[in-house]
């Protein structure tokens, strides 16, 4: 704590036992809420809660550095006004609250205190002008116990200075990053911002060291600022959030209206992009204030790229596609790589490795008609929808869902089921349902109420349901089939895979002269 005695305005920054002094000081006010004996109160208040001393800065003798503090200070206030009932402090304070109520009978809060105040701790001063050697210690300490996250140690390495007024700045401009990222997404932000600068794969337990060591010449005011605008494009990215900051930290959610770029987002994350996420945070610096329209026309042709890579599916791990992606994004910064459509279609084309290679119209047509993943068919069928035109397609949300014209489960036992197995053939149906269950000749998009209940119906009700209730104009056409068996599908499996395959863009070197296209 603050010297109570000391004639100038001073505070320590504690680096190591944070956790330790939160909880205690929680339990602390918790005893004091619970109790009726008002010297008790007064001892807590007095001794542990509040600096009486009004040379020193702050109010209270412990304050938190992260969004937390709102809450602690109400919480050591002893007011619980319009608290963040969710928040860490509160479920903790709420928690001894419970405790110490529920045991009051046994447990004599006078002797709690006294044992309180018995602990002891050891007191080890730093000095604050040798910052370097500040965070080495801290580094060793924290090796010592259980480990902090990246974005712990990224935050106490920014936020280290011997001046409290410059901290408060740099904590402000931290504090602002949480807000936008979210504190649960902070250690994959800082991970995605370390490899938009090193185009190298960032292990999660190296992030710390390599973002150090990459960051070790510049400002940390510079590295916040900056990180503060990589902030607001992740939100985008990963949330689908629009904020704005003013120069007092105070964020504003913005609307934005482009429902197009909004959806192609979307899609990216529900196709899997994590790895491309340093990649676009890189586009969106150089695009997203200039040049939007380029910007969306490129993330599209990532999106399909994808589309493709993950319906073939080249690789089973992820290791070729971040060396693609690394390399891809050097090369636009080295400007060997033109930052157009063009440019970008041509280095996803160029690979010599089969792991990370733009899958060809062969082999996405072979991976259409036989074993596709169903959750790339969500993706796969609405961007094919929007590409065409076809009417409907226009906000890809979590209310849209993939479904098998012909059931997934075919239960004997049960009257839909039995209907299934005599339109299939009692003979032949397991075979059949084995072969053509995942294939984009048996999917349709529809809406999740309409999923639910048609469920495993016979088709003649099926197709009935989708005639007057379909997502778009291609599930509307599949609905015009009287029948839905083997003959059925396999030939919907070869029509259907054969135009997908025309609007999901290909590599380079099978461009069709097509309208259609997206590179023309």
């Amino acid at each position: 704590y603050p010297s109570e005695t000391s004639s100038k305005k001073i505070s320590n920054v504690l680096i190591d036992g944070q956790q330790r002094l939160t909880t205690i000081m929680l339990l602390l006010c918790a005893i004091r809420d619970v109790s009726d004996n008002k010297k008790l109160k007064d001892d807590i208040n007095n001794t542990f809660i509040y600096n009486k001393n009004k040379n020193i800065r702050f109010r209270f003798k412990l304050k938190q550095n992260n969004n937390d503090n709102e809450s602690f200070e109400k919480v050591l206030e002893g007011n619980l006004d319009n608290i963040q009932t969710k928040s860490n402090v509160y479920q903790n304070y709420s928690r001894f609250v419970s405790w110490l109520s529920e045991d009051q009978t046994n447990i004599n809060l006078e002797e709690l205190l006294k044992h309180i105040k018995n602990m002891e701790a050891v007191e080890i001063i730093l000095k604050g002008d040798d910052i370097e050697n500040v965070q080495r210690i801290f580094e060793k300490i924290n090796s010592t116990g259980q480990p902090l996250t990246p974005a712990d140690l990224i935050r106490n390495y920014l936020l280290f200075t011997g001046d409290m007024d410059e901290q408060q700045q740099l904590y402000d401009k931290w504090t602002l990053i949480e807000k936008i990222v979210g504190v649960n997404r902070i250690t994959h932000f800082v991970r995605a911002y370390t490899i938009r600068y090193t185009f190298e794969n960032v292990v999660v337990k190296n992030t710390y060291n390599d973002f150090k060591n990459h960051f070790r010449s510049k400002k940390h005011k510079d590295i916040l600022d900056d990180m503060i605008q990589y902030a607001l494009y992740y939100s985008i990215l990963e949330n689908n959030v629009y904020y704005k900051s003013d120069a007092s930290y105070n964020l504003t959610e913005e609307k934005n209206n482009d429902n197009y770029f909004n959806n192609t987002l979307k899609m990216l994350d529900a196709i899997g992009t994590d790895d491309w996420i340093p990649l676009f945070m890189q586009l969106f610096d150089a695009l997203y204030r200039s040049n939007k329209s380029l910007l969306g026309n490129i993330l599209e042709l990532i999106l399909e790229f994808m589309i493709r890579y993950r319906v073939v599916q080249p690789s089973a791990g992820g290791g070729a596609l971040q060396v693609k992606i690394y390399d891809l994004m050097e090369s636009i910064k080295n400007k060997t790589c033109p930052l157009t459509v063009k440019g970008i279609y041509a280095k996803l084309s160029n690979s010599e490795k089969e792991a990370s290679r733009y899958p060809s119209d062969s082999q996405f047509i072979a991976h259409l008609k036989e074993n596709m993943l169903p959750k790339n068919g969500r993706v796969l069928l609405f961007q094919f929808s929007r590409r065409k035109g076809l009417e409907g397609a226009t906000d890809f949300n979590s209310n849209l869902t993939l479904e098998h014209l012909m059931p997934q489960t075919i239960d004997p036992n049960d009257p839909h089921g039995k209907w299934w197995i005599s339109n299939l053939g009692k003979t032949k149906y397991k075979q059949i349902q084995e072969k053509y269950t995942d294939c984009i000749g048996n999917y349709a998009l529809l809406s999740r109420s309409l999923n639910a209940s048609i469920s495993n119906s016979p088709w003649p009700t099926k197709r009935k349901e989708m005639l007057i209730k379909a997502f778009d104009n291609e599930t509307k056409n599949v609905s015009n089939e009287s029948k839905w068996n083997e003959v059925s599908i396999k030939d919907r499996n070869n029509k259907f895979s054969n135009e997908i395959r025309q609007y999901i863009t290909g590599p380079k070197n099978e461009k069709k002269n097509d309208n259609n296209w997206l590179i023309k």
